[in-house]
């Protein structure tokens, strides 16, 4: 023997030689074969799924949890799972290349459900889900795996599966485990020959169940050094150093994955997770922008949600579009930014109407103005115009303040309003909003008032 892994061979013979004092297997008569082979099945079966005592921990064997890939093409949507598929180990896939969110796994009425209500639109898949092949008769079931939306292109998925192991036999020699643990399979193997055909666990001289036990305990310990780290154990991205104190989406993006699934690293969160980080991403700064104060408290509305701006007029143009992130006009209204005219008075819509009918057009600057919502079409976010009497006549340039509509951070605009100077009191509110997505208010909003008053 080249190693000490003990194959197929090896074993029946040892069992050979234990049960019939025989290692000969061309010797043997059928029942010898089948009492071999039944024994061969029950220890190994034993060693992989062993029972522990009531009360003490199980353990799951690292060899019987591979890593695979799995090859999708475009327009597929169904695929076979490997023949010793047993049931995903992990949460379900992720793409071999790329920054694609992993593919969550669901059952598959979940599935059907999504199909049923989610559009096609986007280029990878975002759910799976499993369920055993259809099979003829006499071939063993095996399962497949459905992707939803179906790929547009090629892609290597990797997963994680825990095995259903097959019998070994002289094509499939070796044992799972056999390289680092022979001995406890063995052990395992003479166990059970030692139940079934000795009178009692003394003859043959060794207690075969203890020594079994003695080096199971001892392959335990050595399997867990493959184990995974510890469970739950969050790993954040690695990225440059942080160069000043405000947090902009990233980090805000990070803190939530932490605290909702204990998982800081975008990469590693599903389509789900990631709708769920937003959603409380959302629902923390609309808290922190719009803040409601207590019954009797006072109301506060931040400088940064009040800018200044200039609107440039040109000649004889009566309309003009306000910001894309316009709430409103502060008091004051529009002024000129140089000369001496008056200020612009802030009329409604329908007084406007009503000074160019009875007003003439005489003035060679704007005296009034109206805000409206401006006509849009379907899809586009409706916004505001200003529309002046009488029309200018020459070029101006208007000063003015106004309320902002914060928009949501996105990969463009990463910094929230406020962010260089409130930082914490925006990180105390998004982590606020987590602990209310998951039931009733924690340690963080008493932290976000305080931080708030401050």
């Amino acid at each position: 023997m080249s190693e000490l892994s003990k194959t197929y061979d090896d074993i029946r013979r040892e069992l050979g030689w234990f049960i019939g004092q025989s290692r000969e297997p061309e010797q043997w008569e059928p029942e010898l074969v089948r009492n071999v082979q039944d024994v061969l099945i029950t220890g190994l079966s034993n060693f992989y799924w062993y029972t522990p005592a009531q009360g003490a921990e199980a353990h799951s064997w690292s060899f019987l949890k591979p890593s695979a890939t799995l090859g999708i093409s475009a327009n597929t949507s169904t695929y076979d799972l490997p023949t010793d598929f047993g049931g995903f180990y992990s949460d379900g896939f992720t793409f071999d290349t790329g920054t694609q969110a992993p593919i969550k796994l669901v059952t598959e009425e979940e599935l059907r459900a999504v199909q049923g209500t989610l559009a096609q639109t986007a280029t990878e898949p975002s759910y799976c889900a499993v369920r055993p092949k259809i099979t003829n008769e006499g071939i063993e079931q095996i399962y497949e795996v459905l992707l939803y939306p179906s790929p547009t292109a090629a892609h290597t998925l990797r997963y994680r599966y825990s095995i259903i192991p097959g019998l070994i036999d002289d094509s499939n020699k070796y044992p799972y485990g056999s390289r680092l643990h022979s001995t406890t399979i063995l052990e395992s193997c003479l166990a059970v020959a030692q139940r079934k055909f000795l009178e009692t666990e003394e003859e043959g001289g060794v207690n075969h169940q203890a020594e079994f036990e003695r080096c199971l305990a001892s392959s335990i310990s050595r399997d867990q050094e493959f184990s995974d780290g510890a469970e739950g154990a969050n790993i954040w991205p690695i990225e440059d150093p942080q160069d000043d104190l405000t947090l902009d989406r990233s980090d805000l993006r990070q803190r939530l994955g932490n605290q909702l699934f204990n998982k800081p690293n975008p990469g590693s969160w599903s389509h789900d997770e990631t709708k769920e980080v937003e959603r409380v991403l959302v629902a923390g700064l609309s808290s922190f922008y719009w803040y409601t104060p207590p019954e009797g408290g006072e109301t506060h509305t931040w400088s940064f949600l009040r800018p200044s701006a200039s609107l440039s007029l040109v000649a004889n143009t009566s309309t003009y579009d306000l910001p894309v992130d316009f709430g409103g006009l502060r008091l004051g209204g529009f002024t000129f930014e140089s000369g001496t005219q008056a200020p612009i008075k802030l009329v409604s819509e329908g007084e406007l109407r009503t000074l160019r009918g009875t007003l003439a057009e005489s003035a060679t600057e704007p005296s009034y103005c109206s805000i409206r919502l401006k006509e849009q079409s379907e899809g586009f976010q409706q916004i505001y115009e200003a529309s002046f009497y009488p029309s200018p006549t020459a070029a101006h340039t208007l000063k003015y303040e106004y309320d902002v509509i914060p928009g949501f951070i996105d990969e463009q605009d990463i910094y929230p309003r406020g962010s260089r100077v409130h930082s914490d009191t925006i990180l105390e509110s998004c982590l606020a909003a987590g602990e209310r997505s998951g039931g009733e208010p924690g340690a963080h909003e008493a932290e976000f008032q305080k931080k708030l008053m401050a």
